[in-house]
């Protein structure tokens, strides 16, 4: 699997990630932001809910077991790509993607729709790019 970069990240994303709140030892929901098509800073936050939701729904299509990353920002929102129809979209993320073999970078091309393209940015690193595959 691709490593995620972290060489500080681009100066335009870092500035929208230092609004966000910080995340200290490592705990608490992870918070982000969307930009919108019209400019607008959607916020974004892991968790339970209606995209985690279609997130299992879509894991058990792939014929995949429960999955504890549904939870996490990235795969919600690529859910929420698929449900709208989006095409190349960008978040800002207070924390760096998880790792590991069942981690959201694994299967989050999966998530996404084909074609679709969402770039990553999160404290000190990204972009990463993901483009979806179903």
């Amino acid at each position: 699997m691709r490593r995620p970069p972290e060489d500080g990240g681009e100066p335009e994303a870092q500035e929208v990630i230092r609004r966000l709140p910080v995340r200290e030892n490592d705990s608490g929901k992870t918070r982000g932001f969307w930009k919108a098509p019209d400019g607008a800073e959607k916020p974004l936050s892991s968790g339970r809910g209606r995209y985690q939701e279609l997130a299992d729904e879509h894991a058990r299509r792939l014929g995949l077991r429960p999955m504890s990353n549904t939870s996490h920002v990235e795969i919600k929102f690529a859910l929420f790509m698929r449900e709208r129809g989006l095409r190349d979209e960008s978040i800002y993320i207070n924390n760096r993607p998880c790792e590991g073999e069942a981690s959201c970078p694994a299967w989050i091309e999966s998530f996404l729709p084909k074609g679709a393209k969402l770039t990553v940015h999160w404290p000190g690193g990204g972009p990463w790019t993901f483009t979806g595959k179903g």
